[in-house]
């Protein structure tokens, strides 16, 4: 199989089976926190960070062997790309460090909480990260023969400072934009843009309204001790669950 023919077949699979399905964990943790569903909103958002950073990988050809689910740990191998870092604010390391140790709850293993800002914090991380989602290091033929490197146009526009005044204005082509081309009617568009900052038709300044859930659940293994080891017996409990318990 060609080099170029390895390329394309890595790049198509990045773009359908992790941004375009990522694009859409997206769109269902914005409506799951819409109604109140945070355990679900957090699962949502950390499967949405996920499979962006694995698609961040596969575009820039390294392996997302060995990853699982770890965020950490997928930052870790993004930072192995020679050829350009993925900017983030400290707050959104925060966020996602913070959905690492809390999203993966889906069965109500471990406390939950929540911290009123989850939506808006969801938004500003997608948008940083997705920027990224997409090939930026290729090379075009000149009209004398000659290749050009686009990387450094492709971080240029990455990092412009019109696209932080107007985020909404920042496209790659991808699901989420064509969702955004739908009508207003359209479900899925409502999901996407309802008290957006960073994906929609215009700029918005101030979002009124804006719900805050503060929200905090503990299991009833970790409220009373020994029905853990009672339940360990019925349950399989995931193996970081099993390790807090046994120190």
């Amino acid at each position: 199989m060609s080099t170029l023919r390895e390329s394309s077949i890595v790049n198509s699979f990045a773009t359908e089976c992790f941004r375009n399905v990522a694009d859409k964990d997206y769109i269902v943790a914005r409506n799951t926190f819409r109604l109140g569903l945070i355990e679900h909103f957090q699962w949502n958002a950390h499967q949405a960070i996920e499979k962006y950073f694995k698609a961040i990988l596969l575009y820039n050809k390294k392996s997302t062997k060995g990853i699982g689910h770890d965020l950490s740990k997928a930052l870790r191998r993004i930072s192995t790309i020679s050829e350009f870092s993925v900017n983030l604010s400290d707050e959104e390391d925060k966020y996602i460090n913070h959905l690492n140790n809390n999203a993966q709850n889906r069965y109500l293993e471990q406390p939950s909480c929540s911290f009123g800002e989850d939506l808006f914090l969801l938004d500003m991380t997608v948008w940083s990260i997705r920027r990224y989602c997409h090939v930026i290091n290729y090379k075009m033929k000149k009209i004398d023969g000659t290749d050009v490197n686009l990387l450094p146009y492709e971080l240029k526009k990455i990092s412009h400072e019109c696209y932080k005044e107007n985020p909404y204005k920042f496209r790659i082509g991808g699901y989420l934009e064509g969702v955004l081309g739908r009508k207003k009617t359209d479900l899925e568009r409502i999901s996407l843009t309802w008290k957006n900052s960073y994906f929609g038709a215009r700029r918005k300044i101030i979002i009124n309204n804006f719900p805050i859930y503060r929200h905090a659940v503990v299991p009833p293994h970790f409220r009373d001790e020994r029905r853990y080891h009672i339940l360990k017996d019925y349950v399989d409990f995931p193996g970081r669950i099993r390790k807090l318990f046994k120190e």
